[in-house]
């Protein structure tokens, strides 16, 4: 289960290089290279899977969120691939791709606004009505 992820609120225009390497490097990096060691014991196990925390924001974009987007799109692609590369090996490869998640990340990505506003927003995406836990 490939599930460390980091966030950095910030539009394009203002997101530095550094903000832009560190979400690329914990959400896609990250995986690729946690899939790549384990690859050995996963084709010994015959039926391995792996699972990648993919994002809603992959197929979809919220503001102020263009290295987050970029990255969690790029970790579909790469579920995709590993599956492609893999998958008659036994490996299954999968992303589960929430929407938003009551974590951390998120307080801090919805900030100081109108709160019930802001959680309304966000219910109102999600098939279930409510923001995930």
């Amino acid at each position: 289960m490939n599930s460390a992820g980091v966030g950095i609120a910030s539009t394009t225009g203002d997101t530095s290089t550094r903000a832009w390497d560190l979400q690329n490097d914990v959400n896609l990096r990250g995986a690729f290279l946690v899939t790549r060691a384990a690859l050995r014991g996963l084709r010994q196990a015959h039926g391995a899977s792996v699972i990648n925390l993919g994002s809603y924001d992959g197929y979809i974009a919220d503001p102020n969120l263009a290295a987050y987007c970029a990255s969690k799109g790029a970790v579909h692609g790469l579920t995709r691939a590993l599956a492609v590369d893999h998958g008659r090996e036994g490996i299954r490869v999968n992303a589960i791709c929430p929407g938003y998640i009551r974590t951390p990340m998120l307080e801090k990505f919805f900030g100081d606004g109108d709160r019930a506003r802001i959680e309304a927003e966000a219910a109102r995406v999600h098939p279930v009505g409510r923001i995930g836990t």
